[in-house]
């Protein structure tokens, strides 16, 4: 079984390894877990409605939930106009 970034010849097999920076993904899950608090407890759409929209599970919404409002509550961010 060959998986993507695999260099197969006859001769040799070597696999690149892809490394993410992990201040991006950092960001990128800040961001998300945000979304996720907002959308749920400020705009009152479901985790399971969320879910699909954003193509995740439903537990991993719900996960991102508790995140988004700990890192709310750090920050000090709200949605206030």
């Amino acid at each position: 079984m060959f998986t993507a970034g695999t260099n197969f010849s006859p001769r040799r097999c070597s696999v690149r390894v892809i490394n993410y920076s992990k201040g991006r993904r950092k960001i990128q899950v800040a961001a998300r877990s945000l979304l996720c608090y907002w959308a749920v407890r400020e705009l009152g759409l479901t985790a399971t409605g969320l879910a699909k929209r954003l193509g995740m599970t439903q537990p991993a919404v719900s996960y991102a939930v508790s995140r988004g409002e700990q890192i709310a509550k750090e920050r000090n961010y709200n949605l206030t106009s």
